[in-house]
Order: structure tokens, then C-alpha cells, then sequence
């Protein structure tokens, strides 16, 4: 069984995702939204919340806001260009430890 997510923790994670909500909009990206907002919802929800629950859908928030910023960086040029690539990597390397992290959730 994996460990429940504290109420923090929680906080944290629903704050960062709201967060990504106007950049998902500015950029025209639902997928990236109903992604984000399906974390939400489930950090938002009475019940426990678990690891096991929420990796899944913070790894699919991450694949997509990766592509939106690779195409994002696509489309711009200078600072702007080099931000939405620093945010392409690090929304790839997120996705690719929750990938890593995934097994030992449902081992």
C-alpha cells in the first residue's frame, strides 16, 4: 500500500497545478487543463489520497504541459523561447522520474 499524501503536501500540489492553469489557457491547451484539473479534483476529494492514486495523473499533467511548452518554444523566439524550453526539460524530467516512480507504487 503506498503512503497517503499529507494535507501539505496536498496543499502544495493542488496550489502548483492551479498555477499552471492560466499558462495552460494563454497557450490554448485543454488537454494540459483537464489533465491539471483531474489532480485537482482528486486533491481536492474527503477521502485519502495516495501516492498510488495521484502518480498517474501528475505524470500525464507533466507528459502534456512538456509537449505544450515544446510547442510553445516552437512558436516564439529570444527569452521567451529560451523560458518554454527551461520548462519543456523540466516538465519532461518530471514525467520521466514519475515514470521511474510508478513501478514501486504497483509493485
Amino acid at each position: 500500500m503506498s503512503s497517503a499524501i499529507p494535507k501539505p503536501g496536498r496543499d502544495t500540489l493542488k496550489q502548483s497545478l492551479v498555477e499552471l492553469l492560466p499558462v495552460a489557457d494563454a497557450l490554448d491547451a485543454s488537454d494540459l487543463r483537464d489533465a491539471a484539473e483531474a489532480c485537482i479534483v482528486l486533491l481536492d476529494a474527503p477521502m485519502r489520497v495516495d501516492q498510488k492514486s495521484l502518480a498517474p495523473l501528475l505524470k500525464l499533467t507533466h507528459e502534456r504541459a512538456a509537449e505544450v511548452f515544446r510547442r510553445g518554444a516552437r512558436d516564439a523566439d529570444g527569452p521567451l523561447r529560451a523560458r518554454l524550453e527551461a520548462c519543456r526539460k523540466r516538465a519532461e524530467a518530471q514525467a520521466k522520474q514519475m515514470q521511474q516512480f510508478l513501478p514501486t507504487l504497483f509493485s
